[in-house]
């Protein structure tokens, strides 16, 4: 089982400009999220973590499911703007 299947949500996904955006605008004063990266590092190298971090948050949504972990649900759609 792969995750949970979803409704089109209607959008194209995000661009690696819009994530290098968003993590240049990290507060550098917060401590890491569960995934332990360091806010500070990812702000000071948004070229370097932006492709990846784009492929991250596009997957979903072209592959119509979002991932297994309770965890994950939250962060995915506490961003989400209706």
């Amino acid at each position: 089982m792969r995750g949970t299947p979803v409704i089109e949500i209607g959008t194209s996904g995000i661009t690696q400009d819009e994530a290098e955006h968003k993590l240049l605008s990290l507060k550098q004063d917060k401590a890491p999220g569960p995934n332990v990266l360091h806010p500070k590092a990812l702000k000071e190298l948004p070229s370097v973590f932006g492709v990846p971090f784009a492929i991250i948050f596009n997957m979903p949504l072209h592959e119509g499911v979002l991932p297994e972990c309770k965890e994950c649900h939250g962060r995915i759609l506490k961003g989400c703007k209706s």
